[in-house]
């Protein structure tokens, strides 16, 4: 696929929008990285995913271009590198979670994985998949190889990428495809988790949208038998579906819950300003305890006789008994009184004295 060719829009968009919007979701993700719900994430490893996936999306760019042994090579190291980097982070991600909680169904033993530990471990992993394309670089490389095709209108001349065996394409399934399973099976594992523990459903749902459209990608091209640019057309929407909607499965529930909260918390604040004490408008009984105070009131205190006294600019309270005393609300038709149960000691009344002097 060449430029000004008219498959060249359908395979440029979405690797391009794909590494855009995934590096805009990155960026929202740690933006917000210390906000509960970003830490409760593991946001270091869903960073590292969710940056695997845009420079996954930039690979197929590669594919752009006439087939030279070059080019040829570039692709396969390219595009197999960076889906197991990609891979990797959320793969150990989800064994670190089993690992650290277990299916759920029972507590387990305390014990603890460090982030330092967890990173490392991604290491032999990418090291394997940079040892399988290697090998293969020397043993048997991709190579442009020109073919001939005969059919009823004539002889059409091709030039495609291939192996000149099935082995590189086996290695890569079965080492590419046991990290995808045993993910899915540790996700599916830890399905019956506590709601607290946020990422166990997200976990699930992107491993296995990368499971289903990794199958559909290798049975396109495969078994259904079309030309290797239509199939790079097809592998490129393929990464860009995988990796987009797997980002946002991550990061948007993330974004929704912090504004969800910031939103509870300003309405709370707008409905109960700090500060201000609400008084009840009937008879009740209510308790009051060493940090209630009223900025709105005035107090002094005087010892008379051995008992407290309380004055406001609104209320006058007479405390004769430090164990109950009366609040008149001020209409003395009505005659109506407020009992206050606990004692107002002096740790109490000097909180009252600050509140108001502020």
């Amino acid at each position: 696929i060449l430029p000004g060719d008219d498959m060249f829009p359908f395979l440029v968009t979405p690797a391009i929008i794909g590494s855009v919007v995934c590096m805009a979701l990155l960026l929202l993700f740690t933006k917000h990285r210390g906000e509960q719900e970003v830490i409760a994430s593991d946001w270091r490893f869903t960073g590292a995913f969710i940056f695997g996936c845009a420079l996954l999306n930039l690979a197929c760019l590669s594919l752009i271009g006439p087939n030279t042994d070059s080019l040829c090579l570039s692709r396969m190291w390219f595009l197999n590198f960076f889906f197991v980097l990609a891979l990797t982070p959320l793969f150990v991600k989800t064994w670190r979670f089993y690992k650290l909680l277990g299916d759920g169904t029972v507590i387990p033993r305390r014990q603890s994985i460090s982030h330092a530990k967890t990173t490392l471990m991604m290491i032999p992993f990418i090291l394997f998949e940079v040892l399988i394309l290697t090998i293969f670089t020397f043993v048997d490389p991709s190579r442009a190889e020109e073919m001939l095709e005969y059919d009823d209108v004539g002889v059409t001349h091709r030039i495609v990428c291939t192996h000149e065996n099935s082995a590189f394409f086996a290695v890569q399934v079965v080492y590419q495809g046991s990290l995808i399973l045993v993910g899915c099976v540790l996700a599916f594992k830890t399905r019956n988790m506590k709601k607290e523990y946020r990422d166990n459903q997200q976990l699930m749902l992107t491993l296995y949208n990368i499971a289903l459209v990794g199958t559909v990608i290798l049975i396109v091209a495969n078994v259904v038998k079309v030309y290797q640019g239509t199939i790079r057309i097809f592998l490129s929407v393929g990464v860009f579906w995988m990796t987009v909607f797997s980002c946002c499965v991550f990061v948007l529930p993330r974004l929704l819950q912090i504004h969800t909260r910031s939103s509870i918390s300003s309405n709370r604040g707008r409905r109960s300003p700090p500060g201000r004490a609400q008084l009840p408008s009937a008879p009740s009984t209510v308790a009051v305890d060493n940090g209630f105070c009223a900025s709105t009131l005035q107090q002094q205190q005087d010892h008379v006789e051995g008992a407290n006294m309380v004055s406001s600019r609104t209320l006058g309270t007479a405390v004769e008994n430090p164990a109950n005393f009366d609040l008149s609300d001020g209409d003395s038709s009505s005659g109506r009184r407020v009992s206050f149960e606990p004692i107002l000691n002096e740790e109490t009344i000097q909180a009252i004295e600050k509140a108001a002097n502020r």
